[in-house]
């Protein structure tokens, strides 16, 4: 995290520090914008060089900070879930982010009170805290045991991807993107030559065989978006039960999650059928569960 967190603020302090050195030359802005992207990579390498965390009999302990020191902790007995993420800039050294929830919500963005993320350490060190933290019982922490497989990804599922539109979601965010950014910085896109030669050939075609290219051309690029999307999140996907009473969950292709739930949180199964994947003949289940973030679901 030594090497990762300074790469990370300096990234978040770019616009900042990009604004400084093209507009706030011999200016004060200027040597303001370097001493603000100084303290943020400094404030971040503090923050990995004085993190610690403790688990005792009755709780999970963290703290860090050298000037703003902050702690937190939780009672053991209220740890319901234990999700375990692991993005490329983890996976690059082999760490994962294991953030350990009580199953109570919090409003607003970042972590709550009620729930400790550890970012990063290993990732056997997260699969040894999931374990620990889940499975009570002595016997079951001294060695993991064995699971018993319930769903696995099967390849033959891509066909339903294209069904799902979630690559409309993608298309609609990019345009809109493209179009404000086009719209502030008052560039007119038409001034690119193949911009030039799509609209002049639409141009010179029937107005009913243009919509059925431009319908066409929308449908392949939503399916491709679609499979692509549904590849990178339910990639290598298992669900299996551990006789601890506890639901593994494990998917994700470049970034990998693995979520960790209390059988006894769950409190019912919903099936969902969008018309276009019901024609298709497929269907969304989504456990219903305490414990896990809004938005984050198995």
């Amino acid at each position: 995290m030594l090497l990762i967190r300074p790469v990370l603020d300096l990234a978040k302090s770019l616009p900042v520090l990009l604004g400084a050195l093209l507009f706030g030359h011999g200016e004060p802005w200027q040597w303001i914008g370097l001493a603000f992207t100084a303290i943020a990579v400094c404030t971040g390498v503090s923050h990995v060089l004085t993190s610690r965390y403790r688990i005792t009999a009755t709780q999970v302990e963290w703290h860090t900070g050298l000037l703003l020191r902050k702690q937190r902790a939780i009672p053991r007995d209220r740890i319901r879930t234990v999700d375990v993420t692991s993005e490329p800039k983890h996976r690059l050294f082999s760490l994962a982010a294991a953030r350990i929830g009580t199953g109570r919500h919090s409003h607003g963005k970042g972590p709550g009170k009620d729930e400790l993320v550890l970012d990063a350490v290993t990732t056997a060190e997260a699969q040894r805290l999931r374990t620990l933290l889940l499975h009570r019982k002595a016997e079951a922490v001294a060695a993991a045991p064995p699971e018993q497989l319930v769903a696995a990804v099967d390849k033959k599922w891509l066909r339903y991807a294209p069904f799902t539109l979630s690559g409309l979601a993608v298309v609609g965010a990019v345009v809109g993107t493209v179009y404000h950014f086009a719209h502030e910085l008052h560039f007119d896109p038409i001034q690119f030559s193949l911009v030039q030669t799509v609209v002049g050939h639409f141009t010179d075609t029937p107005t009913w065989l243009s919509l059925v290219l431009a319908a066409a051309g929308l449908l392949v690029l939503v399916s491709v978006l679609s499979v692509g999307g549904y590849v990178l999140s339910f990639w290598n996907y298992r669900l299996t039960r551990e006789p601890a009473g506890t639901l593994h969950i494990r998917r994700g292709l470049i970034t990998t999650r693995s979520v960790s739930i209390e059988e006894e949180r769950l409190r019912g199964v919903e099936v969902r059928e969008p018309l276009p994947l019901r024609l298709a003949g497929g269907a969304r289940v989504v456990a219903i569960a305490g414990g896990l973030r809004e938005g984050k679901g198995a």
